[in-house]
């Protein structure tokens, strides 16, 4: 491996005489630019797939579903030196939902379509996982139905006095019983029966010494109060509510009109009550026309309370309910897979990112049951009708803790094979690192090789997908494809070949197949054509490590 280092040079500077013909200094011209000779060097390898003895292995690349369609450089390059497409992390449940519930799968059969066409075998996506998924979509069909309260009003009724004795004396707002002329009496008209009424009072009203409301209300809970009136004669100016000792005027009652019953309504936001009237249960209540020397009898005394404030009405859906509508959800996906890669795709993802489960907020199980993803293997082995290879897919960065990482995707495969899932092969997305900063390189560089020599602990076969290399510089920030120089490239190529090379070996003879990030240089990877369709130094190291030698 390449290691840049700071080198200082010592310039010469050749001065020249006057004399031309006593001295000549010849400054050596190389024969060709130095990107001509490396196309020249690079051009007499081969084709990638010559590298590959195995006609079986899978050597591909990730591509952008609607460039690849163009027919252009991209397609070009993947049909000379690969035999197999992805699409890695670009057709995701999360990202394909809309907001109706519906995917997009549009993308997915065009790609499936060509590639199918064209005879390039494409990898196909996830069925399973727990992470990448809409969870939120899904927890909202499963969440409660929630009837929002409703508020509402009870009138209830304090005083009719139909079970008082005929001539029972009552105070008035003013007097006490007896100084005044307030008792039960009959309904002069016949109809209301009992009444409490009142004869020649003047700026005073008859009185219920205690009304009581239902238990657990109070005046806060009353907003309005509702009686009939009868005005048999005098000169009234108004209709009156008291409470207590706190009472006001009210003219929009009809307060004129005599010999019948009137109704009579009293806002409560009228009368300015203490607070610690507001929290009565019982109270006084005077109420009436008002004026001077009036005579007039009140009945059917109410309160109105409001029911402003309440629960929700919350409906759980039952756990057959929630089977349901869960199971439609991942049918929905699976199917629409299936539906759109028909007979072009043989190989998918039975589980993706099992080392992401414990932070999931959503979890199939929860509502199908342990053995829904063999329950999707065998709907997926009924539905396609020809041979299929499950991957479990795991997304990694090449580092010292990668062993431990690969120990544990183990681990998960075991366990899904517990419930009956059947696991032929590891798909491991990866990621590596070249770093500027030589002390950081070395111990990067050694972690790789320990981690690509640990894939001989994997018991079945290995894909690599989506492999990309990020340069990093000295502070740690991503170095652009583009600023790199040329030995800076031919160290970057050293660590492909490093990685390819390793997982070649570290695999052996369980190396299924190694799939890159980009065809040609773009954004932060870096990548084996450049711009133009040339090949750079990368496209070397792949070679070498692929061919071995």
């Amino acid at each position: 491996m390449k290691y840049i280092k700071p080198l200082w040079m010592a310039v010469a500077c050749i001065m020249a005489v006057s004399c031309a013909d006593e001295y000549k200094a010849t400054i050596p011209v190389p024969d060709k630019p130095y990107d001509v000779a490396m196309d020249q060097r690079l051009s007499a390898y081969s084709v990638l797939t010559d590298y590959v003895s195995d006609p079986e292995f899978r050597l591909g690349v990730n591509v952008d579903p609607a460039d690849y369609a163009k027919h252009g450089l991209t397609y070009s390059i993947v049909h000379t030196n690969f035999n197999q497409i992805e699409t890695a992390s670009q057709f995701l449940p999360s990202t394909l939902i809309n907001e109706e519930g519906d995917y997009d799968f549009s993308g997915l059969s065009s790609i499936a379509d060509v590639a199918g066409k064209d005879g390039v075998s494409l990898f196909g996506p996830a069925l399973c996982s727990l992470s990448n998924i809409p969870d939120s979509y899904l927890k909202g069909l499963i969440a409660p139905t929630i009837i929002p309260y409703e508020p509402w009003s009870e009138q209830v009724k304090v005083a009719d006095f139909e079970n008082e004795a005929t001539g029972t004396k009552y105070p008035s707002s003013k007097k006490n019983v007896g100084s005044v002329n307030v008792a039960i009496a009959d309904d002069p008209a016949g109809v209301q029966g009992k009444v409490l009424g009142c004869t020649k009072l003047t700026m005073d009203l008859p009185k219920v010494p205690k009304v009581t409301l239902p238990a657990g209300y109070t005046l806060a809970d009353v907003s309005r109060v509702r009686l009939k009136c009868y005005i048999v004669d005098g000169k009234a100016t108004s209709s009156r509510l008291q409470i207590e000792t706190a009472g006001y005027n009210e003219k929009d009652n009809d307060y004129k009109t005599t010999g019948e019953w009137l109704d009579y309504v009293f806002d409560m936001s009228k009368i300015k009550l203490t607070a610690q009237q507001m929290a009565l249960n019982s109270f006084s209540l005077c109420a009436g026309a008002y004026g001077s020397n009036i005579s007039c009898y009140i009945d059917d005394v109410q309160v109105q309370i409001d029911h402003l404030k309440g629960d929700d009405t919350v409906i759980e859906k039952s756990d057959a309910e929630k089977k349901e509508i869960i199971g439609g959800q991942l049918d929905k996906w699976v199917n629409g897979v299936l539906e759109v890669c028909g007979g072009n795709v043989s190989e998918y993802i039975i589980y993706d990112e099992p080392l992401d489960d414990e932070s999931a907020s959503f979890d199939w199980a929860a509502y199908l049951g342990d053995g829904y993803v063999a329950d999707v293997q065998k709907a997926v082995n009924d539905a396609v009708g020809m041979p299929v290879r499950y991957f479990v897919s795991q997304t990694l960065s090449l580092g010292e803790n990668t062993p431990a990482d690969i120990d544990e995707i183990m681990k998960s495969v075991a366990a899904l094979e517990a419930k009956g899932v059947k696991v032929d092969g590891i798909n491991l997305v990866l990621d590596a690192v070249y770093r500027q900063e030589y002390s950081a390189q070395v111990k990067n560089e050694a972690a790789v090789e320990k981690a690509m020599a640990h894939l001989s602990k994997i018991d079945r076969p290995v894909r690599i997908s989506n492999f990309t290399v990020k340069v990093l510089d000295h502070s740690g920030m991503q170095v652009s494809p583009s600023s790199l120089n040329t030995v800076e490239r031919q160290a970057v190529a050293e660590l492909y070949e490093k990685v390819v090379r390793g997982y070649m070996d570290g695999a052996g003879a369980n190396a299924y197949g190694f799939s890159f990030s980009d065809v040609v240089d773009g954004g932060v990877n870096v990548a084996p054509w450049v711009a133009n369709g040339n090949r750079n130094f990368v496209y070397e190291g792949i070679v070498r490590g692929l061919d071995r030698k």
